[in-house]
């Protein structure tokens, strides 16, 4: 009979810590990291370095990204690339042109989010240049869109990309894979003469 009550005790202690765990609140992740962009240094092996000759760069590690290029042909001209993991279908969107002269909006789905916030962007002397919003659903999903000055667009997370299976969100991650990447924004050195 002893042995009865302590298996039901230990039960109901098992089941109260679980309910406990499932219905407690997700706790609150850190955010992204603002990249600090400064002047470009030389890139190291196994990167690759992506971006206009003027403004911005990003470095990508190849080993753990493929990366696709495209360009507009007809006006709003946009160039940019389209990053993604290897064995994922996430995608990191970092394009230049007329049409990223401006802060893209979230997408409405992403107005569900848990957690939205929006904070300036500022190079290695403190100085604004861009803006970013980025937000969260429970359960590690995330979304971030940048806009430096100079027509540039960074954007993961997107509800229009018919292959991301949590919709417009990224597992956080394919999101901490991203980050690294807008973290190493830079600008090149004006060119010697």
């Amino acid at each position: 009979m002893r042995v009865g009550v302590i298996s039901v005790a230990v039960t109901a202690i098992l089941v109260a810590g679980l309910a406990i765990l499932e219905l407690s609140p997700d706790e609150k992740p850190l955010p992204p990291s603002l990249p600090g962009v400064s002047g470009c240094r030389e890139l190291d092996p196994g990167m690759r370095r992506i971006g206009e000759q003027v403004g911005f760069q990003f470095n990508v590690p190849l080993r753990d990204f493929t990366i696709s290029e495209g360009s507009t042909d007809a006006s709003p001209l946009i160039h940019g690339f389209d990053i993604r993991p290897k064995n994922s279908a996430a995608h990191l969107r970092i394009s230049w042109g007329k049409q990223t002269n401006e802060m893209t909006p979230p997408d409405p789905i992403l107005d569900l989010s848990n957690h939205i916030e929006k904070r300036k962007v500022l190079d290695d002397k403190g100085k604004p240049i861009g803006e970013e919003s980025w937000g969260y659903r429970g359960r590690g999903e995330h979304w971030r869109r940048i806009h430096l000055l100079g027509r540039c667009q960074v954007i993961y997370g997107s509800k229009n990309e018919k292959d991301v299976p949590n919709n417009g969100y990224v597992y956080e991650r394919d999101a901490a894979l991203f980050d690294q990447i807008i973290n190493s924004a830079c600008r090149p050195s004006p060119p010697v003469e």
